[in-house]
């Protein structure tokens, strides 16, 4: 008899299922094997690296001792969980699935379930219930408690295992494998870590989820976290909540990617490192702000962050949360005329016409004067009318088209240059009024990035394509990722209008693409 039994159930046989990756299951069965926080109403998106965990925890689990999973919250481990379970039953193991959630503890056995409420879960419950249930492996899911409860629990798994034969699986959330597998490692251990999901994973799930009375996904919001990917609003307001609670050191180290001292892990996201697997466990992960919503709550709070923190940032997303990335390269982009603004340097701007694929025309070539500028940080869009030589970040866009401005004025002509991170490449209206400026005959300078469209959204008011070259931004970013020791190139998108003794330029969509090698 194990103390503080609560509640036992006879659960339902569960169907044979058919795991295929990058398919919905229908999980209703599991409904009376689930605990709080975990739904069986809609199907599941089996994404097939959740997939390609699950096959090397069953694999593992039949010869070692002790396997721990940890990544961030709402990405599918606790599912991973019960679907190895699942798997290994139909093998004919026997199975104690464990689920601790606070003080709750729920244990299912073969077809019974026990519902516990204790006040501590020490070595004598878990010796108890794993002694009753005769199990050969434990699947121990930990969460909803403080990371040194946490590893107390941990410390008490490693204490019966020590004292039995039972292979165990530790599931928790967040960079806590130490925690699982202890410093001394006595037993044979086998290490994972679940990444978070990616923009394409979102999609492909989203492709195949049936119509919801639920809000739209919103990939800008969950990033790498599904838990809340039917739900932005409340998604939001976590977000801000939790970012509110971190103090300014926190911020810095979750930009840089530091832990365990880097805040909640509700709002990370957990990445591959180049060339590493999730077989290698925490150790193969790199440490980022999940989604966009992320980025744009902690940057108000991270000016001082280096070009490395966002070059950092903006290397690793560009290709799993190319959203996130474009937040990430915007800071660089106002760092980067801060910089030159500051040493009154002179920056060289190469654009090219491009037409059907290929440049039609010599080259433009500008030249920045940064010594007759100035850097005006969070102004109002009214001001950009005073603020005639500068550049300057917006406090508050209520037109979408604009982010940040760079402008100057030199003899007769004026240069105005708008920097945008938009998804895609449109153009809804000319610049503000600024005295005799007016916004006829307009011009698109863009050019194709991958799959980006660069199509001109106006082709009736004359728009053409152009390539922007800038030497300078490619070696400042380069700079800030020498650490990483890979090869980096530039290229940007800008949109200009021309106008009777002025010349207008709007940088739009810019971003960095680069070449690797390791």
């Amino acid at each position: 008899r194990v103390d503080g039994f609560c509640e036992v159930k006879t659960l339902p046989l569960l169907p044979h299922l058919q795991l295929m990756p990058d398919t919905m299951l229908n999980v209703k069965a599991f409904k009376e094997f689930l605990v709080l926080g975990t739904s069986a109403e809609k199907p599941l998106f089996l994404r097939r690296h959740m997939m390609d965990v699950h096959d090397a925890v069953v694999t593992a689990l039949q010869s070692v001792r002790l396997v721990s999973l940890v990544g961030c919250p709402g990405i599918g481990k606790t599912w991973c969980g019960h679907l190895v379970a699942y798997t290994l039953r139909r093998k004919n193991m026997s199975v104690l699935h464990l689920m601790v959630r606070g003080k709750s503890v729920v244990a299912i056995f073969g077809q019974t379930r026990r519902d516990y409420e204790l006040e501590h879960l020490d070595i004598h419950f878990f010796m108890g219930i794993v002694t009753v249930s005769s199990c050969t492996v434990c699947i121990l899911d930990i969460s909803a408690v403080l990371a040194n409860v946490a590893e107390d629990i941990c410390v008490t798994m490693r204490t019966v295992l020590d004292k039995t034969s039972v292979n165990f699986m530790c599931l928790l959330s967040g960079h806590a494998q130490e925690a699982i597998i202890g410093k001394q490692h006595l037993f044979s251990i086998e290490t994972f870590v679940m990444w978070s999901w990616t923009e394409e994973e979102v999609a492909a799930m989203v492709e195949l989820q049936p119509p919801s009375e639920s809000e739209e996904v919103d990939f800008l919001v969950c990033g790498g976290s599904v838990r809340l990917a039917n739900r932005p609003s409340k998604d939001k307001v976590m977000i801000r909540d939790v970012a509110t609670m971190m103090s300014s050191d926190q911020v810095s180290k979750f930009l840089d990617g530091e832990w365990p001292a880097s805040g909640d892990t509700r709002l990370m996201a957990f990445y591959a490192k180049p060339g590493m697997s999730f077989e290698r466990g925490i150790y193969a992960a790199g440490f980022f702000p999940r989604s966009v919503e992320v980025m744009q709550v902690l940057r108000k709070r991270a000016q001082s962050a280096s070009k490395e923190t966002w070059a950092r940032i903006y290397y690793y997303l560009k290709d799993r949360n190319p959203e996130a990335a474009r937040t990430a390269f915007e800071m660089l982009v106002h760092l980067f005329w801060k910089t030159k603004i500051e040493s009154k340097s002179t920056v060289k701007l190469q654009l090219m016409v491009f037409e059907a694929g290929s440049p039609s025309q010599p080259p433009l070539h500008l030249e920045v004067p940064c010594a007759d500028l100035e850097y005006h940080h969070c102004v109002d869009v009214e001001s950009i009318q005073q603020n005639s030589n500068g550049y300057l970040t917006l406090k508050s866009v209520g037109n979408p088209d604009f982010d940040s401005l760079l402008q100057w004025e030199n003899g007769d002509k004026v240069f105005f240059i708008q920097i945008s991170i938009g998804k895609t490449h449109s153009v809804a209206r000319g610049p503000p009024e600024m005295g005799r400026l007016t916004t006829s005959n307009p011009a698109v300078w863009n050019y194709p990035q991958g799959s980006k469209s660069c199509e001109c959204k106006q082709p009736d008011h004359g728009w053409k394509l152009y390539k922007v070259q800038c030497d300078e931004f490619q070696q400042f970013v380069s700079a800030g990722l020498a650490r990483l020791s890979w090869e980096h190139a530039f290229e940007g998108c800008i949109c200009a209008w021309r106008a009777p003794s002025s010349f207008l330029l709007t940088l739009r969509s810019a971003r960095i693409f680069n070449t690797c090698t390791d």
